[in-house]
């Protein structure tokens, strides 16, 4: 019994240490800085926003104007010639070397 005696004075001591706690209070000025603070990241994450849509703006006139620029240039460029069959390799030694020919230079 004393055991339980004990236990119950110790538990009585702890609940009325708990009576003399006041509760806690904040800086006056703590309001005004945490305003502060949310202002300036809503104005980084604005600021964040406007370059990034700049940026996605420029890449987007560098590849228009990429794009243009190739289809532009792509329709004004020569046509391809017609394949010629492909000479041996006797039929163009000959050819280069004016071998073809029954005329002789001297």
């Amino acid at each position: 019994m004393k055991i339980q005696k004990d236990i119950e004075n110790l538990v009585g001591e702890t609940l009325n240490s708990l009576d003399g706690i006041k509760p806690v209070e904040a800086n006056s000025f703590l309001f005004g800085k945490i305003q502060n603070r949310m202002q300036m990241e809503h104005r980084e994450q604005v600021a964040r926003i406007k370059t990034l849509s700049r940026l996605s703006a420029a890449l987007l006139l560098f590849i228009g104007l990429n794009v243009g620029s190739y289809y532009f240039l792509s329709g004004n460029s020569p046509k391809p010639k017609t394949v010629q069959k492909k000479a041996t390799a006797a039929e163009a030694f000959a050819s280069e070397y004016h071998l073809t020919g029954n005329q002789y230079n001297y």
